[in-house]
């Protein structure tokens, strides 16, 4: 029974004089966009993506559900991110006004067949950590 008791007392003091640590799962980007045709009265839902190490995700409403493209298939640049959707390109970039002292992001959403930029958004991102 004493050998219990001092085992048992070896494993407490071990406990609280080894330091302690938290670990944490990579950090990622939560990003809601809303469409700036708001600010003239349309209502139009936010956009919501992940952007992690490994992929850019984005809610499809179609299959109800996130798809994740992986990250060699992203065009990164130091403020710049492109990400190809279906017949679009969504590109992020941080943008600096001249009254503001923080970026802004912001995304364009371009329709590649077309050529044409088909709508424009405000962002916010948000740090994560990931599941």
């Amino acid at each position: 029974m004493q050998l219990f008791i001092r085992k048992l007392i070896m494993i407490i003091l071990l406990y609280f004089l080894v330091p302690q640590t938290n670990l944490n799962a990579d950090e990622g980007l939560n990003i809601t966009c809303i469409n700036m045709k708001n600010i003239l009265g349309q209502n139009y839902k936010p956009l919501k993506f992940k952007l992690e190490a490994v992929g850019f995700q984005y809610f499809d409403e179609n299959l109800n559900k996130f798809v994740t493209i992986k990250s060699n298939k992203l065009v990164i640049n130091d403020n710049f991110l492109a990400v190809r959707i279906k017949d679009y390109e969504l590109g992020f970039q941080m943008i600096k006004l001249n009254d503001h002292k923080k970026p802004t992001l912001v995304m364009s959403k371009y329709h590649f067949k077309s050529g044409l930029f088909l709508d424009h958004y405000k962002c916010n991102s948000k740090k994560s950590y990931l599941n």
